[in-house]
């Protein structure tokens, strides 16, 4: 009878649960002491969670009581507490802490639960998109998996975690379980093909994902420019024109969809004008703005094809003021920086202001060092970017060895070597120590 009324406290809707509250005697309000607690705590109907406390009044001491919401608490300011309101991360944060001591008991139950476990997900998805706690977030979710592995809402998200941390493979493997387990999952569908046209090149498997996509929502734009995408990388300029116009029917501003029909007129049909002017649709729309995307062709176009050097950079400037996590749009606007203009304090700018938004490109931050050892003579700033890199890739030998040549160099006090000692440290003229030296070079 227990599993019987369990079950249906924690499955059935929301009529059946409250006519099976108002028929508990004392007897089953001991036996179905857990599932109330959830429904108290976390069940979205304001009714069933008074009725269930209701019957909890007469089972939960009061310091009992308070240790329960202490438990949950995370469930309610999740809720309360919104990023907009105020800075409330770390009490985000503090009260999941609270729900962990409690999880091991109460997390088998949720999951069991049709209803709950939807509220335990939207925590998770909460927890990162809103407060960027990933590792809570992450923990969300593998509570789900652990007991409910066909889960397909925890999987794809679990994918998209992995994404985030750059293990792909990994994240390969959680789509293709959430599509195994719901073969119209949308997105995991979509994730899945991108995944596999942009890391393992596998176009025709992605275009296979794709078309089950356009079955699923024909009138999604952004399908139809990942499957133009994927024949024009397979070089059917012809098939991905055709998927570009699809897209544009459905939106003439879709930015993806422009910018690649301004490629193939650029590098296919040699039809610069009309590449410019496709590019351009991404200026100053009274809707949409600047797209980063655009501006950044754009640049492309006037520093590659036609050597206009001022233009490209104000186009680089504009796409990264729109969009400043661009590393290889940093990359080409720090070219010309270095080799045009010689502006070595707005390359630092450039940098700076970069590391402010986007955290995880190791690659950068070796950039970064070897401009600072080769133009500023910095080496102690240096090797905080060497630090930062590491934290990132801690295997990376060229940041390792940046790293160990410049703890060698400082732990030397430049200042007190004789002329002798300092020219063999002369780490500005060492090409093996700067790696080729400017950073264009990378």
């Amino acid at each position: 009878m227990t599993n019987t009324l369990i079950h249906t406290l924690l499955n059935a809707d929301d009529a059946t649960i409250l006519s099976t509250l108002d028929q508990l005697d004392d007897l089953r309000i001991k036996e179905a002491k857990d599932a109330l607690i959830l429904l108290w705590q976390i069940h979205p109907d304001e009714e069933i969670k008074d009725k269930a406390l209701a019957h909890l009044s007469t089972s939960l001491e009061e310091v009992e009581k308070h240790q329960v919401e202490k438990t949950f608490s995370v469930f309610k300011s999740i809720l309360e507490f919104l990023p907009w309101m105020g800075e409330y991360t770390s009490l985000q944060s503090d009260n999941f802490a609270q729900f962990i001591k409690g999880k091991t008991h109460y997390e088998p139950i949720i999951v069991e639960s049709t209803i709950l476990v939807e509220s335990y997900l939207d925590l998770g998805r909460k927890l990162y998109m809103m407060f960027d706690l990933v590792e809570e977030a992450q923990i969300c979710f593998e509570g789900i998996v652990q007991y409910a592995p066909n889960n397909e809402e925890a999987l794809y998200a679990l994918g998209r975690l992995a994404e985030r941390d750059h293990e792909m493979e990994t994240a390969l493997k959680y789509y293709e379980s959430c599509i195994e387990n719901n073969p119209n999952h949308i997105y995991g569908l979509l994730q899945l093909g991108i995944l596999k046209a942009t890391i393992f090149e596998d176009y025709q498997g992605a275009i296979a994902c794709y078309d089950k996509v356009v079955e699923l929502e024909p009138f999604m734009a952004e399908i139809h420019v990942r499957i133009a995408e994927a024949h024009y990388a397979l070089k059917d300029i012809k098939r991905a024109r055709q998927f570009i116009d699809i897209a544009l029917d459905i939106n003439e501003y879709q930015e993806e969809a422009l910018n690649l029909l301004g490629q193939i007129q650029w590098h296919y049909q040699k039809d610069i004008d009309a590449a410019m002017e496709t590019f351009e649709k991404g200026l100053d729309h009274q809707i949409h703005g600047d797209s980063s995307l655009l501006l950044a062709s754009l640049g492309d176009l006037h520093n590659i094809h036609l050597g206009e050097y001022d233009k490209a950079k104000v186009y680089y400037e504009k796409s990264l003021k729109a969009d400043p996590r661009q590393g290889q749009t940093l990359r080409k606007l720090i070219v010309i920086l270095e080799n045009i203009y010689q502006d070595y304090g707005a390359i630092s700018m450039c940098y700076e202001t970069y590391f402010l938004t986007e955290q995880t490109n190791y690659g950068l931050y070796i950039d970064y060092a070897k401009f600072l050892i080769k133009y500023m003579h910095d080496y102690a700033f240096a090797k905080v970017q060497l630090e930062q890199a590491l934290l990132i890739d801690d295997e990376n030998e060229t940041g390792l060895k940046l790293l160990r040549q410049i703890s060698e160099y400082l732990s030397d006090d430049p200042d007190s070597l004789d002329d002798e000692e300092e020219d063999y440290y002369d780490l500005d003229d060492q090409d093996d120590f700067v790696d080729g030296g400017a950073a264009g070079d990378t």
